[in-house]
């Protein structure tokens, strides 16, 4: 399973988010794509963060403006652990770990509400890269 993992930079803010692959060496060869997906599963990232407060180093090490970036990260990101997210949005339904696909299907709907969202408030339309012909007119 995976967990992520948040780089702060000097200020404290948060840089980077990144994958931790935990027992995963790259080198297993699951049956099926189903087992597959479950050695690929990420663990939701507000449990990975209980589990750091409860840890008496991570306390010391870190200073109370940085616990507080991850834990908004972690807050900000567990919506994308929601199971039914698309087609019940309200069930609210947080999982304590996804696979890849269901998280990247989850991402892509965030990304494109939050797209139409901007457009409407800004009046503008997305826009498609000068470079992709078949959306040229």
């Amino acid at each position: 399973m995976f967990t992520l993992g948040f780089e702060l930079d000097s200020n404290g803010q948060l840089a980077h988010i990144g994958l931790n692959s935990g027992d995963t060496t790259g080198y297993e060869t699951p049956a099926t794509l189903k087992d597959a997906l479950k050695d690929l599963s990420v663990q939701n990232p507000c449990i990975v963060f209980s589990h750091l407060c409860d840890n008496e180093n991570f306390k010391s090490s870190l200073t109370q403006w940085e616990i507080g970036t991850i834990a908004e990260a972690c807050d900000l990101l567990k919506e994308l652990w929601q199971y039914d997210m698309i087609k019940d949005p309200d069930k609210n339904d947080i999982r304590a770990r996804m696979n890849p696909l269901q998280l990247l299907e989850n991402a892509l709907n965030i990304i494109y509400k939050q797209q139409q969202f901007i457009d409407a408030y800004t009046g503008k339309k997305w826009n498609v890269s000068p470079y992709d012909k078949k959306y040229q007119k």
